[in-house]
């Protein structure tokens, strides 16, 4: 999963849960592994949609790989 732009407070934020789903319609879509490259600016808005999803992944058995994450987020 790439993740591009601004993950502000003040910005949308997806499900998790949504993304979990979409990802389960997917052909070979599992692990869900995070790039954070494209991410311009961020704040706890991301943390916590990680977090959100390694909860929905660990609920769905899904391994969610993190090593494409800056050492920031890590």
């Amino acid at each position: 999963m790439h993740l591009t732009g601004r993950w502000k407070i003040d910005g949308p934020v997806p499900s998790a849960d949504e993304v979990i789903r979409q990802a389960r319609s997917l052909p070979g879509a599992n692990p869900i592994a995070v790039d954070a490259d494209a991410v311009s600016a961020w704040d706890s808005t991301l943390i916590g949609f990680l977090v959100a999803l390694h909860a929905a992944c660990a609920a769905e058995a899904i391994p969610f790989d993190t090593k494409r994450l800056p050492a920031g987020i890590q």
